[in-house]
């Protein structure tokens, strides 16, 4: 996929994607590269999400929220690539 800047994604600051048990690592890296300004996502119950899309919503600078209940394969290293990355999560 590929957007330019004036596709309505690119704009995206909020998205709900909690519940979407097919959603996988590479529908989140694609994710962050077209939506930069994303600040908060729900990614609650997506059951097939690793740490390598808690690296890829490290790359969106405007992060300052994100809901990953149930998300149970994450690890301590997908939360430090994620807060190595998107520094607006830290306190």
């Amino acid at each position: 996929m590929q957007y330019s800047s004036s596709d309505s994604l690119y704009t995206f600051q909020d998205l709900d994607l909690s519940g979407c048990q097919c959603l996988t690592d590479v529908g989140i890296s694609d994710l962050a590269k077209t939506c930069p300004n994303l600040g908060a996502v729900n990614i609650s119950s997506c059951y097939e999400l690793t740490d390598a899309a808690f690296a890829a919503l490290g790359t969106c600078q405007h992060m300052r929220a994100i809901n990953a209940c149930g998300c149970d394969r994450l690890t301590d290293r997908g939360i430090c690539a994620l807060t190595n990355g998107a520094r607006c999560l830290l306190p």
